[in-house]
């Protein structure tokens, strides 16, 4: 048997993980961080890389803010060789975070120059300790082809039930995080050369950021949903479009099959066992505060119907099948929620009212018993609680 020279030295194909901000996308990354045969970026167009210093690499950690990130070194330790003494990662500029994220030529366009030499960069000092490299980032999603067709290697989308994520969007904003919700704004701004992005910007930004008595960078909370739908609708049924494995996060807590079915694919297609069996599903609260217009269903609705007219996405193909089903599992989370929060809401003196027509949600004059199936965790803290489901044994 002869093995050629170029098969034994070829590089390992990268790994690459797209997702957006509140998926479980750093627990996911955690899980590659610890095989001894990968180097899994966290973040690799993460705006703060264009001028953190080694010395502050530290500073970047689970236990620094309320993330709900599981236990694990800072952050940025990878980056550590990248780093230059002044401060920033080598071949990185703050642009490519936003400003970047759907290439000029749309989703079908190419990466930057720049891009492409940062990107290899990172791949080098993979290669250079003789690991698998593994990138992962929510800021890549609108270049999920662009990246694919630069390089080659494992594409993972990487995604949660997006009433679940929205829900995180709003704990963070109303508890004095505005970040991820203004990443929307980000988003929005910076990507108008993209044609839906500029007209969803039209309609839901605040321009008069000095007087605006919105929510966030937007008009009014209902703009913001309707930002938060859009661009994930958006961003999302075109990833599903590119990636090699698709990965929800959700199902993964609640059905084994998928989760080893989920394991073993990647082992084929990468080489690394990853061990996913401490997933968990968290759910955030609001409290009292706003989680959904009142006509949610008829948004989510129109918003994929404009979403699948701007990609020429046909009712029934795989893209829309998937459409179909984020909108669907959108509404049945909201339904639930409203089910089991409707007595803590109102202890809180929460008066809004379901915005769903659903008959399990309508007044019956008593309120819904305590929640006891083995599979969920009711967590009551002052203004805030989280719910929590895990996976069956």
């Amino acid at each position: 048997m002869q093995i050629s020279i170029d098969a034994i030295s070829a590089p390992a194909p990268p790994v690459f993980v797209h997702s957006s901000f509140r998926t479980s996308s750093t627990w996911f990354w955690t899980a590659f961080r610890r095989l001894p045969n990968s180097w899994a970026y966290c973040e690799v167009f993460h705006e703060q890389l264009a001028k953190l210093a080694p010395q502050d690499v530290h500073k970047y950690r689970a236990d620094a803010w309320v993330s709900n990130h599981p236990d694990t070194e800072p952050y940025f330790l990878e980056y550590l060789p990248l780093l230059k003494a002044e401060g920033g990662a080598r071949n990185y500029d703050a642009g490519m975070a936003f400003a970047s994220m759907i290439p000029a030529g749309g989703f079908s366009g190419c990466l930057s120059a720049a891009e492409c030499s940062y990107i290899e960069t990172l791949l080098a000092v993979a290669r250079s300790k003789e690991r698998r490299p593994v990138l992962t980032c929510c800021r890549s999603l609108g270049r999920i082809g662009a990246i694919k067709r630069g390089f080659g290697g494992h594409t993972i989308f990487l995604y949660r039930n997006l009433f679940h994520q929205w829900l995180s969007y709003l704990s963070q904003y109303y508890g004095g995080n505005p970040y991820f919700i203004n990443t929307l704004g980000y988003t929005l701004k910076e990507n108008r050369h993209d044609s839906y992005f500029d007209r969803l910007a039209d309609r839901c930004l605040s321009e008069n950021v000095s007087d605006r008595v919105g929510f966030g960078p937007f008009v009014s909370f209902d703009a913001a949903f309707d930002a938060f739908v859009g661009v994930h609708l958006y961003l999302y049924l075109n990833a599903s479009m590119e990636a090699a494995q698709i990965v929800n996060v959700n199902r993964l807590a609640r059905d084994n099959a998928y989760l080893r079915q989920t394991q073993e694919q990647l082992l084929d297609a990468s080489g690394l066992r990853l061990d996913l069996s401490d997933v968990r599903e968290q759910i955030d609260s609001t409290g009292v505060a706003p989680f959904a217009p009142t006509d949610v269903a008829a948004r989510l609705q129109g918003a994929l119907d404009n979403v699948a007219n701007s990609l020429s996405i046909l009712e029934g193909s795989q893209a829309g099948t998937f459409g179909a089903e984020l909108i669907r599992d959108y509404v049945e989370e909201q339904r639930m929620y409203e089910l089991y929060t409707r007595r803590i809401r109102a202890l809180l003196g929460a008066a809004q009212v379901s915005s769903l027509d659903h008959p399990d949600l309508k007044p019956t004059g008593r309120e819904p018993e305590p929640i006891q199936n083995g599979r969920t965790e009711f967590f009551v803290r002052p203004v805030r609680f989280a719910l929590k489901r895990f996976r069956q044994p």
